[in-house]
């Protein structure tokens, strides 16, 4: 992302000291846990962009507004047709075959969440 916008000013933050050594000047990381509250002043990003993020307390509340509109969005993909649910129904390969693929293989490894894995192989 620096590399694309070298007017922009990048900030990653990550909860371990596992950022790259050579980044472009514009980039620069922080340790933080963003499923804490933020260090950062509200307001002070242009552009959030977060993956591989679980946040258990959504999971575990029905009644987070959050958790509503998963149910919500999966509910109305199953209803139209256009489901989201790819991968929780494991049809990846099927959808390929139908798309024109020939010989589509579908992959599972663990993507560890939470606490720091003692798998070396998952750090």
């Amino acid at each position: 992302m620096a590399d694309e916008y070298p007017s922009a000013e990048v900030v990653g933050t990550d909860i371990s000291a596992v950022q790259p050594s050579l980044v472009p000047p514009n980039c620069s990381f922080q340790i933080d846990d963003a499923q804490l509250d933020w260090t950062f002043k509200p307001g002070e990003f242009d552009f959030i962009h977060i993956r591989y993020l679980e946040n258990p307390k959504i999971e575990k509340d029905e009644s987070h507004i959050l958790k509503k509109w998963c149910r919500l969005f999966f509910e109305c993909g199953r209803k139209t047709g256009r489901t989201w649910e790819i991968a929780r129904n494991a049809r990846q390969e099927e959808y390929m075959r139908e798309a024109g693929f020939t010989d589509p293989v579908s992959k599972s490894w663990k993507l560890p969440v939470g606490g720091w894995p003692q798998d070396k192989k998952l750090k």
